[in-house]
């Protein structure tokens, strides 16, 4: 199987990719491939192919990503009704790296859904940033309505892959260098199971679950919805 994100950016070089950002990544997630070169170990990685930078070593480490991958972002709005079709009251395009794009992403929503399951929401974006498919060329939509908040993740999961049984933990990686990269910097620290463990955490915690949208449904798209305003029990 060929993975999009393997695919190398042959107009650009090593000298695209941030190599102090690899040298902090390393040193804030372990001493693994100290011993080696770092083109050496972009390499093993799938981030590096004959020199060239692939799509998933550009979004995890390139200078400027969006610069050569404009819609490797996160689009995120808020608006003051219910109706994402209308002019947003805040808006924000969140880019870089994609530790950055995620450590971003988690901010705007602290500041603009106070008192929220941000744990569930940070669960949601990683998911989306990770599990996405990134030959659409479409950003990650991040919509935050009086009554609910919505991610909106490009492409349709493998026809394996259920609303069922994603809700029990069952998926197929689109992007496995990216979810391997993420995993080793604690942004996955439930694995696989992040869809379900949103499910049970919703449940057990706020006593509402999730709504996920796939397929023709959402239009090509997976769409993560939760109530807004939900509070955890006491």
């Amino acid at each position: 199987m060929q993975y999009f994100e393997l695919t190398p950016l042959t107009h650009l070089s090593l000298a695209d990719l941030d190599l102090d950002a690899l040298s902090d990544y390393l040193a804030a997630h372990g001493d693994y491939g100290r011993d080696h070169e770092k083109s050496q170990l972009l390499t093993h990685w799938g981030l590096l192919h004959e020199g060239h930078p692939t799509v998933a070593g550009m979004l995890l480490f390139g200078h400027e990503p969006q610069r050569y991958i404009p819609y490797a972002r996160i689009d995120a709005a808020r608006f003051s009704g219910t109706d994402w079709g209308v002019l947003p009251v805040e808006a924000q395009n969140i880019s870089g790296q994609l530790l950055e794009v995620i450590a971003s992403a988690e901010i705007f929503l602290q500041s603009v859904v106070p008192g929220a399951v941000h744990e569930v929401l940070r669960e949601g974006v990683i998911n989306a940033v990770v599990h996405r498919d990134y030959s659409i060329q479409q950003s990650i939509h991040l919509f935050v309505l009086e009554d609910r908040i919505q991610i909106h993740s490009p492409g349709c999961p493998p026809p394996s892959v259920t609303l069922t049984n994603m809700g029990a933990g069952v998926h197929v990686l689109r992007n496995p260098r990216i979810y391997t990269r993420l995993a080793s910097a604690d942004f996955m620290p439930y694995g696989c199971m992040g869809i379900a463990r949103i499910y049970g955490f919703l449940r057990e915690q706020t006593g509402y679950g999730l709504s996920l949208s796939i397929g023709a449904e959402a239009q090509g798209e997976v769409i993560f919805s939760i109530r807004n305003g939900l509070a955890i029990k006491a």
